[in-house]
């Protein structure tokens, strides 16, 4: 019923194999990572939740966020089917396909279509690699999410880190829209979340050798400008 109520018009039989398919492990039960994956604009079924047509739902969620037009999710689905010749080509050659990041408001799109990618070509080697900017602070907790997917959904995990490139554009929108800095305090916080980074992505490469290190320190409150991360 709660589905229903978000706007997704499916009969009971619909709604049952729905259910049925969020249910990945076929455990009974529907965690997060289960109900969030099988949201997307990509599906018929649940494709209404993202659409104008329930706009009501995103006005409770954020002011400033709008509702796909049809349109836009045409668009969507045409770059996917874009982006998967390509990943399907790389997989064919023998070689990987890395995925770039972009601003982290932008990010949370790209990386669906990047960890659908890696479900789809990622089964005996990284054909799709994400990319994970180590200035943004959360980006320790994605990578740590996504390596917890890997698992969950048996595909190889693929990632290319970097520190990041987009700064001076992040710092000004977060400002501009009240909303918190993003961004690392300084250079030397964005050195240690990196090396943390690279750690537990090695370590589960190492896959039991040792325990995954722990998340890097909090950044320290910025006094001013600060130095580029």
């Amino acid at each position: 019923e709660g589905l229903r109520l978000m706007g997704v018009e499916l009969t009971d039989e619909q709604m049952e194999a729905l259910i049925d398919r969020m249910d990945f492990d076929k455990n009974g039960l529907i965690d997060r990572t289960e109900f969030l994956d099988t949201l997307t604009p990509l599906d018929p079924a649940t494709a209404p939740l993202f659409t104008a047509a329930i706009s009501p739902l995103y006005l409770k969620m954020d002011d400033h966020l709008d509702a796909l037009e049809e349109e836009e999710v045409q668009q969507l689905m045409s770059m996917v089917e874009r982006v998967s010749k390509v990943a399907a080509k790389a997989n064919q050659l023998g070689v990987s396909l890395m995925i770039d990041a972009e601003q982290s408001y932008m990010q949370p799109a790209i990386d669906q279509v990047a960890l659908a990618l890696m479900r789809a070509y990622n089964k005996e080697r990284a054909v799709i690699l994400n990319t994970y900017q180590c200035y943004l602070k959360d980006s320790f907790v994605r990578v740590r999410t996504d390596i917890s997917r890997s698992e969950f959904y048996s595909f190889v995990f693929g990632a290319k880190i970097v520190r990041g490139a987009y700064l001076v554009q992040e710092r000004k929108r977060a400002a501009s829209n009240s909303y918190p800095d993003p961004i690392q305090t300084d250079l030397e916080s964005t050195h240690r979340n990196f090396d943390a980074v690279a750690a537990y992505i090695l370590s589960h490469k190492a896959s039991g050798i040792h325990p995954p290190p722990p998340p890097p320190p909090p950044s320290p409150p910025r006094g001013g400008e600060g130095r580029l991360a």
